[in-house]
């Protein structure tokens, strides 16, 4: 009966239904149909319907919604619907959820997924490295505010930061390379941005082995009276490596 009568009377009585009941109506469907009713739905009542049913529910219900609608739902999600939804739903999903949403908020999501699971879902990211770019910062800047009791921005487009330790100010520059760039750390171009009237010296942090070139600046920076620090920071088991230098610096 369902599949003889209009595509709106469909969805009048999808809207009438309980949000279980109208799930089974579509799941009693034919594919064809599905995608048809769900075509013409607005998307306020899809997302409304979504965030009605069950986890398990909610996982099915995104499948069946053609995937040229799915980012007319996921704009309509918050932060915490997305956070809830995104560990639940395919891998294939969840790069589709992860690429509606500016890199900054990806990051935000994916760091608080476990390790495994944020590294698989990068993978299939267009983006993937600007966001492990962007989660490196969050995780190295909430590295400082653990060692530091007072940390603020200086410049959150380079990643910079201001830490205060013993009375003394800190500037943290954290910098990401890629695992294949060939660069290094470019610690004259970070000195000459920092305001030295103001800070007791510079602490850069990086995600790759510092090499012989960017050891070398360091050292020029010093016979130049400069106090700077160039330390390795991969994870949690290296916060003790990064407190100790921003000590140093400030002592």
């Amino acid at each position: 009966m369902i599949g003889q009568m209009p595509t709106q009377q469909v969805i009048a009585m999808l809207k009438a239904a309980k949000p279980a009941q109208a799930f089974g109506i579509l799941s009693s469907m034919p594919i064809d149909r599905i995608t048809h009713v769900m075509t013409f739905m607005e998307p306020a009542d899809l997302t409304a319907m979504l965030l009605a049913l069950r986890p398990r529910q909610q996982v099915e219900f995104l499948a069946m919604i053609p995937s040229e609608r799915r980012p007319l739902i996921f704009s309509r999600l918050s932060m915490g619907q997305y956070a809830d939804l995104l560990p639940a739903v395919t891998p294939e999903l969840a790069a589709q959820m992860l690429a509606d949403v500016s890199t900054a908020t990806a990051a935000e999501l994916l760091s608080d997924m476990s390790p495994d699971v944020a590294a698989r879902l990068v993978t299939l990211l267009p983006r993937g490295s600007a966001v492990v770019k962007a989660m490196y910062e969050i995780h190295a800047r909430e590295s400082v505010v653990r060692a530091a009791p007072n940390v603020s921005w200086l410049d959150q487009g380079s990643c910079d930061l201001a830490a205060d330790v013993f009375g003394r100010r800190v500037q943290v520059a954290i910098r990401y390379l890629p695992e294949t760039d060939s660069m290094q750390i470019d610690v004259d171009r970070a000195v000459s941005h920092a305001d030295w009237g103001s800070i007791a010296g510079m602490l850069i942090v990086t995600n790759l082995r510092p090499g012989e070139p960017a050891l070398l600046q360091v050292k020029h920076q010093e016979q130049a009276g400069r106090r700077v620090e160039l330390v390795r920071w991969l994870d949690q088991p290296d916060d003790g490596v990064l407190k100790r230098a921003l000590v140093r610096l400030a002592s």
